[in-house]
């Protein structure tokens, strides 16, 4: 802010600054996690990502885990255990305890770990003894400094991102193929191989969009979803490995 007031001789806007702070916690995301969080926001339209961050911004503020209400449900069932501070961790040199989460799908602890990269948690992955794998998360000096002057959340930067690939969508495709879609969007027998014709006509990250807009709104993502729906295929293990701070 400082230096943008310098450059041009005035005080700097507000909300280019605080744009331009959203842009470079993203940029500062793994590059390899960043396709799974605009996946899953085309998965459920935003469900899932919302209530973890939700979650995740409660405990940077206040140091604790939301009341059963401030948990949404989409986070809850995909946790193996309730989430919980562990206030007597030895280790902490922090005014926190740690945040203590366990999911049992590697994918929803990648969407984690991402969130709390953009907001400056720190968080790490590790394995007990009976092979559960345990996610901690603790505050940082940047996550300190983000809850006292505020950030625009994670999600509203992933509703726009959408936003512009659904405009980029619109545009490419050619009009002929929109009418063929429409065509053979309906059920019946005649609707089949039209309906067939059309999806091979379609471009593939269109039958994607459309797919994904067909699910369930309120639903988790399946353990098989990176399979089937991302073409980004990252071994679970690996996953860990480059989340892991």
């Amino acid at each position: 802010e400082q230096k943008l007031e310098e450059e041009s001789g005035a005080p700097a806007d507000p909300a280019v600054t605080k744009r331009a702070e959203m842009l470079a916690r993203y940029a500062g995301i793994d590059k390899r996690m960043r396709p799974f969080l605009d996946e899953q926001w085309a998965f459920d339209d935003g469900a899932y990502v919302s209530e973890l961050e939700a979650m995740l911004v409660h405990y940077m503020h206040h140091g604790e885990v939301a009341d059963d209400d401030g948990v949404g449900a989409a986070v809850f069932e995909t946790m193996s255990a309730v989430p919980f501070v562990d206030e007597f961790d030895a280790e902490s040199r922090h005014k926190h305890g740690a945040l203590v989460l366990e999911f049992p799908d590697p994918r929803h602890r990648l969407l984690a770990h991402a969130v709390c990269q953009y907001y400056g948690l720190l968080s790490e992955s590790t394995t007990h003894n009976d092979g559960t794998r345990v996610m901690r998360v603790t505050p940082s000096k940047c996550s300190a400094r983000l809850a006292r002057s505020g950030i625009i959340p994670l999600t509203t930067h992933l509703q726009q991102r959408a936003i512009i690939r659904a405009v980029q969508l619109r545009d490419r495709v050619p009009r002929a193929t929109v009418h063929r879609v429409a065509a053979g969007a309906g059920s019946g027998c005649g609707a089949g191989a039209h309906g067939a014709g059309a999806q091979r006509v379609m471009p593939r990250r269109m039958r994607r969009v459309i797919a994904a807009s067909a699910r369930p709104a309120t639903q988790a993502v399946p353990a098989s979803c990176a399979a089937q729906a991302s073409g980004h295929k990252v071994d679970p293990d690996d996953a860990m490995t480059f989340a892991a701070v």
